[in-house]
């Protein structure tokens, strides 16, 4: 295999990497893109996101 070649399927591959990443963060993402209360309700998960910024 040529190094033309090589260098050619090697960012094919992470190409395919970061789709596949990419479909699997907007299913991660879907409810605090989808629902308003993801965003606006109570966060129970508020102590740990204020902790560091309270210092």
């Amino acid at each position: 295999m040529s190094p033309t070649r090589r260098t050619a399927v090697a960012a094919g591959v992470f190409f395919l990497i970061t789709e596949i990443a990419a479909i699997a963060g907007l299913v991660l993402y879907r409810p605090a893109l989808t629902d308003a209360d993801y965003v606006l309700g109570a966060a129970p998960t508020l102590g740990c996101c204020s902790a560091g910024s309270s210092s």
